[in-house]
């Protein structure tokens, strides 16, 4: 049974599908990591009103005539842009109004549900009087300390109220006809070890069959046996991973970095000499469980790597526009590809000359684009 999380802890996030775009641009692009984060999925035709209202649900924002009117008039603009297909201008609009989105985010204040309103939905049916009064104090308690900021009181609050939910969850949990009784062959077997025997699986198979029957019977104890016998079997294999893991070793710094990027650094022999010995330091730290010693060895040693950056771009070969395009395939307008072009190969330039902050606008640009076409959750599912 899945908890619903304390109510403050929400992430408001406005990007395609969902998920960053950055993640789609290729790693092998030298700052491809810089991805397009400023374009809101929207419904078309959605008025602003609309639009304003889900960009702050929850929440009550306290805006200006005069930053609303702004924020209106660059929302109809960006709707004109968009469906002129001028996306590069649209683009620019769009960080205009989510620059005018940023004062009014650090004022805004969440409006908390009542308790009845946290609860629909999920509400066990057979909860008593007690527990539910219970609960009500316990979640009003809880949102006062989110309000005041008392993170860690609030936080031992919902751990009591989950506390009282737990037994419920359990009971829809032996009664619920998604998990009572799953037959053996229908349980998710991916996750075990490859290489394990089958009179290990046969084992297991029985085991897991006798603790769902135990289970369904009340005979919480009897399956608990069962349980542990069944993780017992796991853990033979799961310490022969460990002990496989033990005997993994760092690479070289040669092995690390390899011996062609290496040259394409065009590292001085001191430079090289002090990134070898950074590596060896915060390997050696690591060893020593010094992490914290070893992240400073690390950041010195990419410190070193960055200044000599710009040395391998200069010697990267990026791929063609269409060579590029070919790993976001859609129906792209004349006039997108056109555009994309574009900055495609202003973005290109721009890092050839060591131009990070400005090729970074132009991917972004790009990736807003793309975006508008490109369904990648849709190709996932």
């Amino acid at each position: 049974m899945n908890k619903r999380w304390p109510v403050l802890f929400l992430l408001v996030i406005f990007t395609f599908c969902g998920s960053s775009l950055a993640a789609a641009v290729p790693a092998a692009l030298p700052g491809g990591s810089q991805a397009a984060q400023n374009s809101a999925e929207r419904v078309p035709q959605t008025s602003f009103n609309d639009f304003f209202d889900s960009m702050f649900e929850g929440f009550n924002v306290e805006a200006s005539p005069e930053q609303l009117g702004i924020m209106e008039k660059l929302y109809d603009d960006i709707m004109e842009l968009e469906d002129q297909e001028q996306y590069i201008d649209a683009f620019d609009k769009w960080n205009d109004f989510y620059a005018m989105s940023e004062p009014l985010w650090e004022s805004a204040v969440y409006e908390y549900p009542s308790f009845d309103e946290y609860m629909a939905g999920w509400m066990p049916e057979n909860i008593t009087a007690a527990d539910r009064e219970k609960l009500e104090g316990l979640y009003n308690e809880a949102v006062a300390l989110e309000k005041t900021q008392e993170w860690e009181a609030a936080s031992t609050k919902w751990d009591e109220f989950y506390k009282v939910m737990e037994p419920y969850w359990e009971d829809e949990d032996l009664n619920s006809d998604e998990s009572a009784n799953l037959p053996y062959e229908e349980f998710d077997e991916s996750w075990l070890p490859e290489d394990m025997n089958d009179t290990d699986q046969a084992e297991l198979e029985r085991l897991y069959e006798e603790a769902v029957t135990l289970e369904m019977e009340g005979k919480n104890s009897e399956a608990e046996e069962k349980w542990a016998a069944f993780d017992g079997i796991l853990e033979q294999y799961v310490d022969e991973d460990a002990a496989l893991e033990e005997e993994w070793a760092y690479p070289s710094f040669n092995e690390f970095y390899g011996e062609e990027y290496l040259a394409e650094l065009e590292l001085s022999s001191e430079d090289r000499a002090r990134m070898e010995s950074l590596y060896n330091e915060a390997v050696a730290l690591e060893e020593g469980g010094d992490y914290e010693a070893a992240d400073l060895k690390w950041e010195e040693l990419w410190t070193i790597e960055e200044e000599h950056y710009g040395n391998y771009c200069a010697s990267y070969e990026y791929p063609g526009f269409d060579e590029f395009l070919a790993d976001y395939p859609a129906a792209y307008s004349p006039k997108a590809l056109d555009q994309m072009e574009q900055l495609y190969n202003e973005a290109v330039k721009l890092e050839g000359n060591g131009d990070w902050e400005a090729a970074s606008t132009k991917w972004d640009a790009l990736f807003y684009i793309i975006g508008m076409f490109y369904e990648p959750c849709e190709e996932a599912v």
